[in-house]
């Protein structure tokens, strides 16, 4: 209103200024020139001051299109401004483009300052100003759509200028035409530009996770490598030992002593196979293979101890998936299985397994004390770690959530 009051105190001083200075100096020199009465009511001067009036109104116009420019700032044409606006959907950085838009309808509208408004997928909205500036305290907020859906808005101040109501309302809707399409390109530019950085991401952690499994991997294999040294092979030493002296008393003729060292053979024998499995018990069960995860896990119950208090829900309907994929929840359910046998022994234990919506999911259940999210590293040490790696490197996913009311591991596989 203030910018209004002096665009027009400021036309209307210069014009009866200008007007009143060319009528005196005119009139004066034409009733000198021909020798008229110098009365200004005469009517040859009457008829001058209408002459002036109407030769000045083109310089009214330009007045006042001068005293716009200086209060408003410079102004464009509606066709400038859809023009402009229409060249800036072939860039390609969208913040600009969207303040190169809030500039553009600013000097079309001569309202000093606009600002655009970007909706967001999750309803907050991104804001786009020109000038970069405090917004007016007063707002005219316009919706800008495309093919029905609102996209957008356009922000004015609520006293946008001293243009007639119609033009100005015909500029509006112009403008907010040509800046749907702006606003829709925009929010597809930023939301394929968050999805980009959400791969990059993603894909940096499922390297680093490949890399852990690969050390983890390494590090297994030389555990390996020690177990059987140290184990198998002084029992599968001491067997061999022993055929030798079974063959000796044979060739002897001590039956008595051959039968007895026979008979430590296959004690030694027993024992050789039974830390052979407790060093392959590791790797992948043999069950895994040939009946599948559910099965692999009931096995695997039965050996932690916890079979008489576990319940195990197969909702799978039998389905048979890819190794890696079996592999990588079962590990994660041994992991889950062992700390729950570990932690809360004796505790009521669940454990579900099913798919839907492409995936494989499993979840690892126990109704134990629980720990607090504080004491993960310790009580888990690296094996939530290494399930969520497990489940990272099927581009899977894992969460553990505990309470005093028990501890609960949640995974999903996809099956693509």
């Amino acid at each position: 209103m203030i910018g209004r009051i002096f665009n027009r105190t400021l036309i209307y001083a210069l014009l009866v200024a200008a007007i009143g200075a060319a009528y005196v100096y005119g009139v004066a020199n034409v009733d000198a020139a021909f020798g008229l009465d110098s009365d200004w009511l005469a009517p040859p001067q009457v008829a001058a001051a209408g002459l002036v009036a109407v030769g000045f109104d083109p310089i009214r116009r330009r007045v006042e299109s001068w005293a716009d420019r200086l209060v408003y700032g410079r102004r464009i044409t509606a066709g400038a401004a859809v023009a402009q606006i229409t060249a800036l959907g072939q860039g390609g950085d969208s913040a600009a483009a969207l303040r190169d838009l809030a500039r553009i309808v600013a000097l079309g509208l001569g309202t000093g300052t606009a600002s655009i408004q970007l909706r967001k997928p999750d309803g907050g909205a991104h804001r786009y100003a020109w000038p970069v500036q405090e917004p007016p305290k007063r707002l005219r907020e316009l919706p800008i759509n495309y093919q029905g859906t609102v996209v957008g808005a356009l922000e004015l101040p609520a006293d946008p200028g001293r243009a007639p109501a119609p033009r100005r309302r015909a500029m509006v809707e112009s403008l907010i035409r040509s800046a749907g399409v702006i606003l829709h390109n925009a929010s597809l530019t930023i939301e394929l530009e968050y999805q980009i950085t959400r791969m990059r991401s993603r894909a940096s952690e499922i390297h680093a996770a490949r890399w852990r499994i690969v050390a983890a991997q390494d590090s297994e294999r030389r555990e390996l490598e020690r177990d059987l040294h140290d184990g198998a092979q002084p029992g599968l030493t001491a067997v061999r030992l022993g055929l030798g002296l079974v063959t000796h008393l044979a060739k002897a003729g001590k039956t008595d002593a051959a039968r007895r060292a026979v008979q430590n053979l296959i004690a030694q024998i027993d024992n050789a196979s039974a830390g052979l499995q407790q060093t392959l018990r590791g790797l992948d069960p043999e069950v895994l293979r040939e009946s599948g995860l559910a099965a692999a896990l009931r096995e695997l119950a039965d050996e932690s101890g916890v079979a008489g208090h576990a319940e195990i829900t197969d909702a799978t309907d039998g389905l048979r998936f890819r190794a890696d994929l079996e592999a990588a929840a079962y590990f994660c359910c041994a992991e889950a299985i062992q700390n729950a046998a570990k932690h809360a022994p004796g505790a009521a234990l669940h454990i579900l397994l099913e798919h839907g919506s492409g995936q494989v999911r499993f979840e690892v259940r126990d109704e134990g004390p629980g720990f607090e999210a504080g004491d993960v590293r310790e009580r888990a040490g690296s094996g939530l770690r290494n399930m969520a790696d497990r489940a990272e490197t099927v581009d899977g996913g894992l969460t553990v959530e505990s309470t005093p009311r028990g501890t609960i591991v949640t995974g999903w596989i996809p099956l693509s």
